[in-house]
């Protein structure tokens, strides 16, 4: 009998044969969808060599999987039917592997899909898939609308990290019946394109977010109602917190005024922490949405500054900080940058660095910048050289506080926030 190799060479050999999500977001997209197309062929043939090289070769092929309203039919046809008498439910060979399922649906969607092909991936996927992404397409729902369009009756026990992004017509007791159930959820990321369902009345009373929540990561106003449950029934105990708006008072000021009390509420359990107040006119996907007579937020006034002060007091835990500082334009012209809230933020924080030692054990900071700060180095010079500083954004001019020892990273900017600036 020839000798075979050790399960543990066998793993780190296909380690090499990973595959990366395909994103059109991404600047080397087409390089990762060629590498990716390279690398399903020669995992397809290493499955084939050995029953012993045909679970790690599955289970890197399989990890994730992606299913668009055009494929779901096709994959609904791999599943065994309930009234054949010849394939049972373990002849589909793919589903033990699946630990991340995405789903890109269209908002509304088929009938079809909200009943039959969900029961089959409750069926099948009940206790292997562990991070659920949920990516709505198409037109929000109506103004108004009183009726939702689209179901959520995933019951994934094992669930460990929910993204519900993009444009959904749920009903917003729907939303909270389906994170409450899940009793193992440690992550939860909601960027909302539209308002959900339903009045806020009473839609909280018999749903709370489970106690194994850690982190969570809020985008867009939409996404107000569910921060607000998770604040109501979840008072401290985070462990990471993300926030991203609008630079623009009449839509944010509300969300954030409650989002920087939820901060200072945590206090020491914080150990990550993301604000993106994002500049409008910076971020090529909102330009066209940008007018010159908004009012951006002003961060300097005491119901923002005093909760990060008293932030500060309490937490020696916090390791990783990400803002978006980013300059606005306004018609071609840089915006005033003691405005920008992004930087008032760091100014605060690295003014209290030495006095009260509150960023001692910070491990990296990321921010998106466009290098038009002056001033950042002087600030940045105030946290500890022990700390990682992550750039990314339209321009890379490398700063000054390189020359004093701290290490500092640049990352593609991809115009996709939960890739380019997620925390967690």
């Amino acid at each position: 009998m020839a000798p075979s190799l050790p399960i543990e060479v066998v793993e780190l050999m296909l380690s090499n044969l990973r595959l990366e999500p395909e994103t059109s977001y991404a600047p080397n997209w087409e390089e990762i969808k060629q590498s990716n197309k390279a690398n399903i062929a020669a995992l397809g043939q290493c499955a084939l060599v050995c029953r012993l090289w045909a679970v790690p070769s599955r289970g890197i092929l399989f990890r994730t999987l992606t299913i668009s309203e055009k494929q779901a039919y096709a994959f609904q046809r791999l599943f065994p039917s309930t009234r054949s008498r010849t394939r049972r439910p373990t002849d589909a060979t793919f589903p033990p592997y699946v630990r991340e399922l995405r789903l890109s649906l269209n908002v509304g969607g088929k009938r079809w899909m909200q009943s039959t092909f969900q029961k089959s991936l409750n069926q099948h996927f009940r206790d292997t898939v562990k991070v659920l992404r949920l990516e709505g397409h198409g037109a929000g729902a109506n103004f108004g609308q009183t009726k939702a369009e689209n179901s959520l009756g995933f019951t994934f026990s094992g669930l460990v990290r929910l993204e519900i992004v993009g444009a959904w017509s749920f009903a917003r007791a729907d939303v909270f019946r389906l994170i409450g159930s899940l009793d193992k959820l440690e992550d939860l990321v909601l960027s909302l394109d539209n308002e959900l369902v339903g009045d806020a009345s009473g839609s909280t009373t018999n749903a709370v977010p489970p106690p194994t929540l850690r982190r969570v990561a809020f985008s867009k106003i939409a996404s107000y109602p569910i921060f607000e449950w998770v604040k109501a029934f979840r008072p401290d105990g985070l462990e990471a917190l993300q926030l991203y708006l609008p630079n623009q008072q009449h839509i944010s000021r509300e969300f954030l005024l409650s989002g920087f009390a939820y901060i200072a509420q945590l206090g020491s359990s914080l150990e990550s922490l993301g604000l993106g107040i994002y500049s409008v006119t910076a971020h090529p996907w909102s330009r066209h949405n940008w007018s010159g007579s908004a009012r951006s937020l002003k961060l300097e006034e005491p119901p923002f500054l005093d909760p990060v002060s008293t932030f500060l007091r309490v937490n020696r835990r916090l390791r990783h900080l990400s803002l978006d500082i980013c300059q606005d334009y306004i018609h071609g012209r840089s915006a005033d940058a003691q405005n920008n809230p992004g930087l008032t933020i760091l100014r605060r924080l690295c003014a209290s660095a030495n006095a009260s030692g509150a960023l001692k054990n910070l491990e990296s900071l990321t921010l998106r910048y466009n290098a038009e700060h002056k001033t950042l180095d002087s600030t940045l010079a105030q946290l500890p050289t022990t700390c990682r500083l992550v750039l990314t954004g339209p321009l890379r001019e490398l700063p000054l506080c390189s020359a004093r020892g701290m290490k500092i990273e640049f990352k593609e900017a991809t115009y996709r926030y939960t890739e380019e600036f997620c925390i967690f």
